[in-house]
């Protein structure tokens, strides 16, 4: 079963040592309010937006009208040193 895009925030954010608190700091939110999103899921795309641009990664939406699935897809941005 894949995973949620909940689950994959939570991912990143123990990935990259940041809490909820943070990023709901990051993002201009309650770590109430975040906390019930990831738990229920429930993002729309801007807020989406806002947090994988606060964790440095890129959001990407594809659509595949034949299949009538959206699948959400969070990468790390690469760091160009």
């Amino acid at each position: 079963m894949p995973l949620t895009m909940g689950e994959k925030i939570r991912i990143v954010l123990r990935r990259k040592k940041i809490t909820i608190s943070a990023l709901a700091d990051m993002i201009r939110t309650s770590r109430e309010n975040l906390t019930n999103k990831l738990n229920h899921d429930n993002f729309s795309e801007q807020e989406l937006i806002e947090i994988t641009t606060a964790l440095g990664c890129k959001f990407e939406v594809f659509l595949f009208l034949m299949m009538v699935k959206i699948y959400n897809y969070i990468t790390p941005i690469q760091n160009k040193q």
